[in-house]
């Protein structure tokens, strides 16, 4: 079992190392040669494995690289990086056009940047109402530049202080943009952050709300149309649509525009897209990994309040990781899932950027032993998005890591696993909260857990995470049996999105049975729109009560009255602070209790929708993953997974 001690060793981003002006940071030992492992298993009883930890990547030894920190002390320095926020003679203000006076800029330098010649610069502008400060605080924008682990400069300047107006002053005149990124470059020249011939290579442009104006200037004028790469619109559009169709439209540029479902930039949105496909550019429509890796342009309505959007789920993090902005050194693989067909197990993840990264390793764990490297980046370019395995008689599990052109491995990715059973159960992974969880950090080998306890009730199980289900690679229907978890998601980070809500409630009318955990579902659905509160009532058949159940001890009932367990306790996988207490509604029943006598589960066997056919829920209403022991995760799940068993019967399934 994996003890919360271990869970904090997942933070596996990029170590940071002690800084000073142009330190040489290099690694440690050599890693050594690639393990020559079999991809064959010996055999083994399923479930007699434990859930494997990620394991620590290796240090192989590296050419040095230089990291720098600013010279002066003008920059204050935190867990992120080394910001500074002072006087431009070149800001937006002041300007004759606007009364406005304050010409302040925010430089924002992320710890362990690498000195280069070619500078990625990521630039922002606020909306109506902004202060820089404030700005990022709410939006977290360094914080997400971090997250992203890309090699790039932000850069923040101050338009109309905490006023309704888009106008960005000198960045409308001729050049404007121009003039401030080279003070900026001069800037960063003369503190030692880039070199000495350093010029900027790549430039995305991002903004939200009314910063759309000053986008569309630097766009039209700004004077730096040959390195400007990527714009990001976060409930933006409200105006000057023909200059970014006429952006967008041209070759090797990227644009990506969200906007609130029923929000008043949804029109400029749809009228734009539509212009778009008619000129012959493909749109895509969601932000799945692959669409923001390889879509020209992207325009996607989403859940969130006009002043959450750039901060909910943390997405704008994830754009950035797949931007053209550099990253600092191999980035993390996102694994989408392990499964089995006619014997053969496939491991497969989301393709990477081949710039920042030479190939690609699969380490495996199979009967509880150790991780080993069993592909390597001889074998797996970046270009590889699956890997075969034959002979695989126990429960294994695998993670993927990529390596950078010096020979350093990144963080490696979440871990997915499989093992052989007589009916399988699908683990679909549905937890990547960022920020302000329990559990901290974005890999985790939650998937793992959830694997082990349906291997020892004597069930085999594949994994995938919630985007290869909407993304169409991981078919709900080919499992009788779903185990979906969302750790503790909550409403910023939307616990089940719509497209996920969508592909439950199918795999329900199609007689499937549901296991659902998630300390925050009831919470954050009966806060969210109409879809989401329908979805909370008719398909998880249950009721919003409270957000704090204020018990760890959970007891079963009726079938389940001989499990009693504890949650978030210190053997827990992480703690569990706020857990939902929840009510029946519409047929179902209470499963299980905290000590307090509020519910902590309910069970509901009938049709779901339309449909003739009889399926099951069981939704708990905290982390299955913070179940305390495995003696006590094996005998939750063994119950559940019996109750499941006799619906299917019943059904002849």
């Amino acid at each position: 079992m994996i003890h919360r001690s271990s869970l904090f060793s997942l933070l596996l981003i990029i170590p940071i190392t002690a800084l000073c002006s142009c330190n040489q940071a290099s690694s440690g030992s050599s890693g050594g040669a690639p393990s020559t492992v079999s991809p064959s298993s010996s055999a083994t009883q399923p479930g007699s494995n434990p859930a494997p930890t990620i394991p620590t990547p290796p240090n192989p030894t590296t050419p040095a690289v230089q990291v720098c920190t600013p010279q002066s002390n003008n920059w204050q320095s935190d867990s992120l990086g080394y910001t500074l926020i002072e006087s431009f003679q070149n800001a937006p203000y002041p300007h004759s056009s606007r009364s406005f006076t304050d010409d302040r800029v925010m430089v924002f330098i992320p710890k362990n940047f690498r000195i280069t010649n070619k500078l990625n610069v990521l630039l922002h502008f606020h909306g109506h109402g902004g202060e820089i400060n404030e700005t990022d605080a709410k939006h977290k924008y360094r914080q997400q530049l971090v997250l992203a682990a890309r090699n790039a400069v932000l850069v923040i300047p101050q338009g109309p202080l905490r006023a309704s107006d888009s106008g960005i002053g000198k960045l409308e005149d001729s050049n404007g943009l121009k003039r401030l990124l080279d003070e900026v470059l001069v800037k960063l020249k003369n503190e030692g952050v880039i070199g000495s011939a350093g010029n900027i290579e790549n430039l995305a442009i991002s903004g939200h709300s009314g910063g759309y104006f000053a986008i569309s200037r630097c766009l039209s004028r700004g004077g730096m149309d040959s390195v400007i790469r990527e714009v990001y619109l976060h409930d933006a559009l409200y105006g000057q649509s023909s200059i970014f169709e006429n952006w967008a439209k041209q070759a090797g540029h990227k644009f990506v525009s969200t906007y609130q479902g029923a929000g008043s930039t949804r029109t400029n949105n749809l009228a734009l897209a539509s212009a778009l496909r008619n000129a012959g550019v493909n749109v895509a429509t969601s932000l799945s990994t692959r669409n923001l890796q390889s879509s020209q342009s992207i325009i996607v309505p989403l859940d969130h309040s006009h002043g959450n959007i750039v901060r909910a789920r943390f997405l704008f993090s994830e754009m950035l990781q797949h931007s053209v902005l550099s990253g600092l050194g191999a980035p993390t693989p996102e694994i989408y899932s392990v499964q089995e067909n006619s014997g053969l197990v496939t491991v497969s993840w989301s393709s990477i950027n081949s710039s920042e990264a030479r190939g690609l390793r699969i380490y495996r764990s199979a009967a509880g032993q150790s991780f080993q490297l069993i592909v390597d980046e001889n074998t797996l370019s970046p270009q590889s998005i699956e890997y075969t395995f034959s002979n695989l008689t126990a429960a294994t599990y695998f993670v993927v890591a990529a390596v950078d052109e010096n020979g350093q491995e990144g963080p490696r990715s979440n871990v997915y696993g499989f093992a052989p059973g007589p009916r399988r159960v699908l683990v679909v992974d549905g937890f990547h909260r960022s920020q302000g969880s329990s559990l901290q950090g974005r890999i985790h080998s939650l998937a793992a857990i959830h694997g082990q306890a349906i291997a020892q009730s004597g069930f085999g199980f594949e994994s995938c995470s919630a985007n290869a289900v909407t993304d169409g690679d991981v078919l709900l229907s080919r499992y009788d049996t779903v185990n979906w978890f969302a750790g503790d998601q909550s409403d910023l980070d939307q616990s089940l999105t719509n497209d996920e809500q969508d592909a439950l409630r199918t795999f329900l009318e199609g007689g499937g049975a549901l296991l659902i955990s998630g300390s925050e579902l009831a919470y954050d659905l009966s806060k969210g729109n109409s879809l989401d509160r329908a979805f909370l009532r008719d398909t998880l058949h249950a009721s919003y009560s409270g957000d704090n159940s204020g018990s760890p001890n959970i007891n079963g009932l009726a079938g389940l009255s001989q499990v009693s367990l504890g949650i978030g306790g210190t053997t827990a996988a992480y703690p569990e602070d706020f857990p939902d207490y929840i009510s029946p509604s519409g047929g179902s029943t209470p499963l299980l209790r905290y000590s307090n006598q509020r519910n902590a589960g309910i069970a509901y066997t009938g049709s779901f929708g339309g449909s003739s056919q009889s399926s099951v829920i069981h939704y708990l209403s905290f982390p299955f993953e913070t179940v305390d022991t495995d003696s006590q995760r094996q005998t939750l799940m063994t119950h559940i997974l019996a109750e499941f068993e006799a619906v299917h019967s019943q059904a002849g399934r």
